[in-house]
This record gives structure tokens, C-alpha cells and sequence, in this order.
């Protein structure tokens, strides 16, 4: 499942903004249920700087490296209804088999240059 930019109108982004909830709603429901116990990934980042950060979990406890903390794949779930409520444009990707968001870019606002932030998650492998 993904989501998409949108291009139209008040009545037709209050749609696309409801659409987008309820996937964003579904592909949540579905990582609590799938979400393995054991499993690693990179987050790269960035608004005004990018970085990237390695993340392993292993029952259930998230340990990071080469930085002290920074945003997990819960954590993108909970950006979501910011986003939805407050970006000028946005564009959301799922992974089909867990659900988690893998690419998340945000237009905060179209009037303000250099405003954007993106998340992307990458190297996702579950381990026994």
C-alpha cells in the first residue's frame, strides 16, 4: 500500500487526507500484528541536513548505532497525523508484507523554500 502527492482542491484534499488516515490506520493494524521480534534496519533522514542512523531490535528492544537515538519505525507511525494535519504536500510508501513506512517525503509548506523533510527506511532484515 502507498500513499500518493496530492494535487487538487479543498473538498478533494479533505478526501485524499481521510484515504491517506485510513492507510495509514491499516498498515499500522498490520505491523502490530507482524512486527518480528528480532530484525534490523537504516534509517536515513533529513530536513535541512541528512543523516543515518542503524537500528537493531532484538525482543522487542531497539539498540542504535552511531547515534545516541533517533526516529524508529513506530515513531514514523506516530509523525503520520502530523503530517496529515498539518503538510502542504506529502508522499507516504508502505512495505506490502509488514506494513511500516519505508519512504515518507513532506512539503511543509509550498510557500517556504527548503522546508522539506524526508524518511526512509532501508536494509530492513529479520533475523532469528
Amino acid at each position: 500500500m502507498f500513499g500518493a502527492w496530492f494535487v487538487g482542491g479543498t473538498a478533494s484534499k479533505s478526501a485524499f487526507v481521510e484515504e491517506q488516515q485510513e492507510i495509514s490506520k491499516l498498515n499500522r493494524v498490520l505491523w502490530s500484528k507482524v512486527e518480528p521480534p528480532n530484525y534490523s534496519y537504516s534509517i536515513w533522514y533529513g530536513c535541512m541536513y541528512t543523516a543515518t542512523s542503524d537500528i537493531t531490535v532484538s525482543d522487542g528492544i531497539e539498540k542504535f548505532k552511531g547515534r545516541e537515538r533517533t526516529i524508529t519505525i513506530n515513531e514514523l507511525f506516530d509523525l503520520l497525523p502530523k503530517i496529515f494535519a498539518k503538510a502542504s504536500s506529502y508522499s507516504i510508501k508502505y512495505n506490502e508484507k509488514y506494513g511500516f513506512p519505508t519512504q515518507i517525503k513532506v512539503d511543509w509548506s509550498s510557500e517556504v523554500y527548503d522546508d522539506e523533510c524526508f524518511y526512509q527506511v532501508q536494509r530492513f532484515l529479520v533475523s532469528e
